[in-house]
Parts: C-alpha cells; sequence; structure tokens
C-alpha cells in the first residue's frame, strides 16, 4: 500500500502535479503497489478541479488493478467526496468527523 499526504491543500493550481506525484511513486514502488490511500485531512474543502483530478486518478489505477482509498475528516469534503465515489472506483475511509 502506498501511503500519501499532500502538504498543501489540494486545488487547481496543483491538482496536476499532486496526480503525476502519486503516479511517479506508484510506478516506482517495489513491491508493486494494489492500493493507494491517499490522507485527505490537510484539505479544508476541494474544488471540483481536485475531484475531478482524483476522479480520473481512480480510474487509471483500476485499470491497472490498484485500489484507491481516501481517508476523510472534513464535512465539508464529505459532498464531493460522495460525488466522486458513485463515479469512480473509489473507496472511503471515515475518520471521527465533528459537527
Amino acid at each position: 500500500m502506498l501511503i500519501f499526504r499532500p502538504n498543501a491543500t489540494m486545488y487547481f493550481p496543483n491538482a496536476t502535479e499532486v496526480r503525476d506525484h502519486i503516479r511517479a511513486l506508484v510506478k516506482t514502488s517495489k513491491p508493486s503497489v494494489r492500493a493507494v490511500l491517499i490522507d485527505m485531512t490537510a484539505n479544508d474543502e476541494l474544488d471540483i478541479t481536485s475531484v475531478e483530478m482524483l476522479e480520473n486518478l481512480a480510474e487509471q489505477l483500476h485499470h491497472e488493478g490498484i485500489e484507491l482509498l481516501l481517508a476523510e475528516e472534513s464535512r465539508y469534503k464529505k459532498q464531493y467526496i460522495l460525488w466522486m465515489c458513485f463515479r469512480s472506483e473509489v473507496t472511503i475511509l471515515k475518520t471521527e468527523m465533528q459537527d
């Protein structure tokens, strides 16, 4: 399993860079990666560009037999991530949510 935690909020200027970094890590990991876990706790909100990037990444990884997992805790991200999950092969790992 590859565990990835972005050091900054994902949004339109860096979404492609984040995706490319994850893809490079998957490609060079030994042994082969069977799942990618992205820790989303650093992201208070996601813009549509980031959601689309995650959706595309999920589809790419799925075609390679790799599962994409998201760990999230913000209730503000939930609507975007749930929308993405209905369209892609993504699993959400829930952490404690505060209202």
